[in-house]
């Protein structure tokens, strides 16, 4: 018998590279948390209060965590793998601590 082999399908996710959803995320979500780290410094607001920017940067990290399991899901469904589960809690765990870092830096630079 002969082995079948996998021939790659223009356009089929498993073999055209990163998805548009990803690349969204990996250029929007630097971009963007690095603009919004930059407007709480320039703020000088108080120390730990919360205002509209703070809000955008964590809403920016919750559109992150939401754009990368999005991602893991589509391409393992893609690849006919199990869940994405275990990777994207990794990924979020990732995320929230180095962005309550991140901002928790900021916020002791304030005035």
């Amino acid at each position: 018998m002969a082995a079948e082999t996998k021939r790659s399908v223009a356009g089929d996710p498993a073999t055209t590279g990163p998805a548009p959803v990803s690349l969204l995320g990996m250029l929007s979500g630097g971009l963007g948390a690095g603009l919004l780290v930059c407007a709480v410094l320039v703020g000088r607001q108080p120390r730990f209060t919360l205002s509209f920017v703070d809000a955008g940067f964590w809403g920016l990290v919750v559109a992150l965590g939401a754009i990368r399991y999005l991602d893991l899901r589509r391409s393992a469904a893609a690849r006919n793998e199990g869940s994405p589960a275990g990777q994207w809690r990794h990924f979020a765990l990732r995320l929230v601590v180095v962005a309550t870092l991140v901002w928790t830096g900021c916020q002791c630079l304030q005035a």
